[in-house]
């Protein structure tokens, strides 16, 4: 089963692509900005800690930074809230 779900945040846009087979729920977390571009293979239970992460993120307002993290493995999961020159941003990563 194939599905992509696109959605945008201000300049950003993310897509998230279901990969999932018969056994397993997988998907593809993109994001994209004008010079930025990040692809996350993640799995249903964290790419749902994500989601709530970001939805409390774009809570924030004026110049409050924050993050979130999730360690799971040998994989740190990571959603920031921050502001530069230009406005608030919200973003996600993952690391090793």
């Amino acid at each position: 089963m194939v599905g992509n779900i696109y959605f945008t945040a201000g300049e950003k846009s993310f897509e998230v692509v279901d990969i999932s087979d018969d056994h397993s729920r997988w998907f593809l977390w993109i994001e994209r900005s004008r010079r930025f571009t990040s692809r996350i293979k993640i799995d249903v239970n964290n790419l749902i800690w994500v989601c709530e992460a970001m939805k409390q993120a774009s809570r924030g307002t004026g110049g409050l930074c924050r993050r979130w993290g999730r360690k799971v493995e040998a994989y740190i999961y990571r959603v920031v809230q921050n502001f530069n020159m230009y406005g608030r941003f919200v973003g996600s990563k993952r690391a090793w």
